[in-house]
Order: structure tokens, then sequence, then C-alpha cells
């Protein structure tokens, strides 16, 4: 995510996340003097609205980014067989969970 600033220096960029100052790990790293927020290996958790914040002597601006992780489906362990028998004329039910 980028976040652009002009003003007048000195010009301070922080972020925050669901409201909340970000915390930087190994997988969250900020570039370009705070300017650029970096996130590899994108989990589901990192969902969330991500906020930058660009202050000065002059003011505050800021920018929202709403970051939605999407997670491919997964089938759960089998309970049942994978080979149904069933007499002809009843139902069958077979669940996809």
């Amino acid at each position: 995510m980028m976040c652009p600033v002009q003003g007048s220096p000195p010009i301070h960029v922080s972020w925050l996340k669901d409201g909340l100052p970000l915390a930087l790990s190994q997988r969250t790293l900020l570039h370009n003097s705070g300017r650029t927020l970096r996130i590899s290996q994108v989990q589901l958790a990192d969902s969330g609205v991500f906020t930058c914040v660009a202050s000065s002597p002059a003011g505050v601006a800021n920018r929202n980014f709403t970051l939605l992780v999407l997670v491919p489906p997964i089938l759960e362990p089998e309970e049942f067989q994978n080979d149904v028998m069933a007499a002809q004329g009843s139902e069958v039910v077979l669940p996809c969970e």
C-alpha cells in the first residue's frame, strides 16, 4: 500500500490497523520513509482497515485502505466413505464440506 505525501517538512508517516498502531514484523515492513507498507505472505488475520497517517507541524491527513484476504475453499477431512451404495429409488445425500 502506498501513501504518497506532500506538504511542508518535516512530515511523519505512521500506520494503523483497525485503529491501533501497526505492529511491524518480518512480514510487515515499511519502505520509503514509511510511505509504503509491504505485507508479505498475506494471511487471513491481515484482513482489516489500514490507515496511513501523515502529520507535520501544519496538520494531519489520513487515508484508509481496506484489505480483504481471500482464502480458497478447503474440503474438511473425510468422515464418510468415498464410495456410496444406494438402492434404486432411494435418496442419497452427499455432503461437500
